[in-house]
């Protein structure tokens, strides 16, 4: 009877002691579907009052706030965002990603850290997703040489890697030029070599440079790798201004084989956040000149608003609120028309709610065909210009080809 009843009880403390893990466990996941997190903070003591840290993830995945000792607590980060087609660079205390948040530091108000995104090219599909179309697809080519007549120029561009597509120079100075046709945005570029093709890796470009101009004569250099091995370069740069993209093949493959073999040179560049987006004028110079021809890509065909008031804005209505931080204007002489003709001064302003208005830009003494107006990182929905003085001379005619608007390149 005794032996019984001390198995009875050993069950009861066994059934006890399960029951005590389930509840724990339950506890734990309901805490997690509830979204707060399991560890609140690595808390350094103190009173019990908590601050909350928040996170703006800049369309990455939702991460959940954390409550951290009002003392000055340490976070214990559970979980990293994810974004298609970028990889995680770090938390920042600001929304123009420049006061990096670092692991030790300590926390001793309620705030909001914010996300930074580097695209990255591990997947091809990303360029076509998060970056404008290829650029240099079907544009114009030039080569220093051939290695036979059909290895040309275009083989470069075409889109193709099959049946030999390829441009190839055994030639002491091997260069593949293109001409995206206007100036473009450009801020990556993708080179498929010899093994993307079908070809040993061995013959895989080893060295190369990449220089960027807007007039075909003065040029800069924006990409140098001395060692590579991979069939697929992938290389990305803070988005510059360019017409003329030019790649230099140093050291053709990894042996002492003379050709350069490009399968594919694609360039790529930020998306235009105003590209035919809602646009509103005061005015217009005829029927034809109307505030979309600003913001539908092309600078073609006299594609322009006109404006001969005396208050003469383009407004942009980019849809939601966005973070930017380039302005980007073609004006006369961009569409074909003469230099005189160029916007003198204006102003650019910005705004959330098409009401409250801050200026960002304010240029006075304007020659140029295309103006690149760099800005710190603001948040906006809508985007106005005011054209204060439309030309180099009298006439009073206001003439912008193209308004484009873009955000940080690696958000």
């Amino acid at each position: 009877m005794m032996e019984g009843s001390g198995i009875s009880e050993g069950k009861k403390r066994i059934t006890a002691k399960i029951r005590g893990y389930l509840m724990v466990v339950a506890i734990i996941v309901s805490l997690m579907t509830l979204g707060t997190p399991v560890i609140a903070g690595g808390d350094q003591g103190g009173t019990p009052t908590q601050l909350v840290v928040t996170y703006e993830t800049n369309g990455g995945s939702t991460i959940a706030p954390q409550l951290v000792s009002a003392s000055g607590g340490k976070l214990v980060f559970q979980y990293t965002p994810v974004k298609e087609c970028f990889s995680f660079a770090g938390w920042y205390y600001d929304s123009a990603l420049t006061q990096a948040y670092n692991g030790s530091d300590l926390i001793t108000r309620n705030l909001t850290l914010y996300a930074k995104w580097a695209a990255t090219g591990a997947n091809m599909l990303c360029g076509a997703t998060t970056l404008t179309p290829n650029l240099a697809l079907n544009r114009p080519a030039t080569v220093d040489s051939t290695c036979n007549a059909s290895q040309t120029a275009a083989k470069a561009v075409e889109g193709s890697v099959i049946n030999d597509s390829k441009w190839c120079s055994k030639s002491g100075n091997r260069w593949l030029q293109i001409d995206l046709g206007s100036v473009k945005q450009v801020n990556q570029f993708v080179i498929k070599h010899a093994a993307e093709g079908g070809e040993t890796p061995s013959y895989n470009t080893k060295a190369y440079n990449i220089q960027v101009s807007t007039d075909g004569t003065n040029w800069s250099t924006v990409v140098k790798v001395t060692n590579n091995m991979k069939s697929v370069t992938v290389d990305n740069i803070a988005s510059v201004s360019a017409r003329y993209i030019k790649l230099n093949v140093t050291t053709p493959t990894q042996t002492t084989n003379p050709a350069a073999r490009i399968y594919e040179f694609e360039v790529y560049g930020p998306p235009n956040l105003a590209l035919n987006k809602p646009a509103t004028v005061d005015s217009t110079c005829n029927a034809s000149q109307t505030a979309d021809k600003a913001v539908e890509g092309s600078v073609i065909n006299d594609s322009k608003w006109c404006s001969k008031s005396g208050s003469r804005w383009l407004q942009i209505d980019l849809g939601s609120v966005k973070q930017v931080n380039q302005f980007v204007i073609k004006h006369a002489s961009e569409g074909g028309e003469t230099a005189s003709y160029n916007t003198k001064a204006y102003n650019i302003q910005v705004s959330t709610d098409g009401t409250n208005w801050s200026t960002v830009v304010n240029v006075t003494n304007n020659t140029l065909g295309i103006t690149v107006n760099n800005i710190t990182v603001v948040s906006a929905r809508y985007i106005k210009l005011n054209v204060t003085a439309p030309t180099q001379t009298t006439n009073p005619a206001a003439r912008i080809f193209e308004f484009e608007v873009y955000g940080p390149g690696s958000i």
